[in-house]
This record gives C-alpha cells, sequence and structure tokens, in this order.
C-alpha cells in the first residue's frame, strides 16, 4: 500500500491499528513501527462488560425492538411527531443502533 501511494517506509512514524491478528502479523512482516488503538480495546471491554449484564441485555433488547417498530411503521412514526408537536418538542426520529465494524478481539 506504501508504494501504491509512494509513500518510503521511513516517513512512517506509527501505524495505529486494531488488534486482529492479521493486522498485528502484517506490521511485522512489513516491519512498521505500531500501536494497538486504545479506543478499540476499551470498545471491546465495554461491550463485554454490557453484554455480560443480564439486565442491561433484556433492556437493549426492548429498546432495539421499540426502534424496530418505528423504523418500520409510518403511522407509528406520524404519531409520534404529533404527540412531540403537542407537547412542543423538538420533532426526533427514533436512532437505531450500529454496531461498529471491529471485528478483532485483543
Amino acid at each position: 500500500m506504501l508504494e501504491d501511494w509512494k509513500i518510503s517506509k521511513d516517513r512512517v512514524t506509527l501505524v495505529l491499528r486494531d488488534s486482529g491478528a492479521n493486522i498485528v502479523k502484517g506490521m511485522r512482516l512489513a516491519e512498521l513501527p505500531d500501536l494497538s488503538c486504545t479506543a478499540h480495546t476499551l470498545q471491546l471491554v465495554v461491550n463485554d462488560g454490557l453484554a455480560s449484564q443480564r439486565a442491561v441485555t433484556d433492556v437493549i433488547a426492548i429498546l432495539k425492538k421499540c426502534a424496530t417498530h418505528f423504523h418500520h411503521s409510518i403511522l407509528a412514526k406520524q404519531r409520534l411527531r404529533d404527540i412531540q408537536r403537542e407537547l412542543g418538542l423538538p420533532e426526533h426520529n427514533i436512532i437505531q443502533a450500529v454496531p461498529t465494524r471491529w471485528n478483532s478481539h485483543p
């Protein structure tokens, strides 16, 4: 990739990467300075911690079901907007959770 972008290896100060074994091995083979992303590792720890709590997973499942209902029902979306207007609240849509695409594990 560096060759494609015409970047010499001596110009690379650090490659910030996830903890996937293939990426770690790739950096070692390329002999590039690298560091595991702390945010990625923290995200994995938080997700594992949340998933280990039955009460949290139950609430998340209920909220996902509600979000899916509003996402698929035009009538529910319209009723939500009507209620928000009646109460003088900002008109917000229900947001569905989108998991990160990080697949590796530390």
